[in-house]
């Protein structure tokens, strides 16, 4: 049964609130993990075969992947669709997206099963822009807690990711928080990394957050070495590997802000390694 769910992205606290509890949901991922009792700062209705109605006109922006965004009286419409249904999801939030509507539609042959309204791609999205507004930033890469510590391994599509997560894995104490995506926040002082529920092929989440020690971009090598990079060339290569509102220039000039701070006060080094448990060694060895 559908019910009022409560999650923390990034420590904010995000309430989804159905219309009604007819139904469940499917590709929930690992978000009931991070389901907390907190008291929601953004709540996001949910509507259940509700069908948002606008007049089609030409998107703002589009992917091949299979969602638009569109610019609507002030406020931003994403619409999710895939082969077999269009939509699957429509979200409509306002301009900060601190509030906003999700609807939900079920293919026929299954009524009463709906996604999980931050399931992919809206999850990430609606995360992308509301951490645009000022919050943080969404990252392509593996995020390892230990010793109340934590350790982002950035990297694209078979960098290695899911392979160095599985190498932590072993390591008793260590904590992976995501083997594909991470949320790192300024908070405080300092620059605090967050687990997410979108895992990679590893399925490696958990909603545990620590300040942000060191950032490693992975590249296959013939042996574990280290090549320190300057805060510049750190964030033209976080800029590649993060995900980012290209269609929104405020939300632009944030991120490239942040990036800049985050690289000037957290060292970034370029990792070669080979896929063992020496790696573990010699990052800790090299901290």
């Amino acid at each position: 049964m559908l019910s009022l769910f409560t999650l923390s992205l990034g420590g904010i606290p995000i309430s989804l609130i159905p219309d009604h509890i007819s139904g469940e949901y499917e590709a929930v991922n690992r978000a009931v993990d991070f389901e907390v009792l907190d008291r929601p700062e953004i709540s996001l209705y949910v509507h259940n075969n509700s069908f948002f109605n606008f007049t089609e006109r030409t998107a703002d922006y589009e992917t091949v992947q299979g969602w638009q965004l569109f610019n609507l009286d002030e406020k931003s419409v994403i619409k999710a669709r895939d082969r077999s249904l269009d939509p699957t999801l429509v979200g409509v939030f306002s301009a900060d997206f601190r509030s906003g509507d999700i609807y939900l539609y079920s293919h026929p042959e299954t009524p009463h099963l709906f996604r999980f309204p931050l399931s992919y791609p809206m999850g990430e999205l609606f995360t992308m822009n509301l951490l645009g507004t000022g919050l943080g930033m969404l990252f392509h890469g593996a995020g390892v807690i230990f010793d109340g510590k934590s350790y982002l391994f950035a990297g694209k599509s078979g960098a290695g990711k899911t392979t160095t997560s599985r190498l932590w894995q072993f390591l008793p104490g260590a904590k992976v928080v995501n083997d594909d995506k991470v949320i790192v926040r300024h908070q405080d002082g300092i620059f605090r990394l967050y687990g997410t529920p979108w895992h990679g092929e590893g399925g490696m989440a958990l909603p545990d957050s620590a300040p942000l020690a060191r950032v490693f971009f992975l590249k296959h090598g013939e042996q574990n070495s280290l090549n320190p990079l300057t805060p510049i060339q750190a964030a033209v290569e976080l800029l590649g590997r993060s995900f980012i509102p290209l269609w929104d220039a405020e939300k632009m000039d944030f991120t490239l802000k942040f990036l800049d701070e985050m690289c000037q006060a957290v060292p970034c080094h370029e990792l070669s390694f080979l896929p063992d448990s020496r790696v573990v060694d010699f990052v800790l060895n090299s901290d």
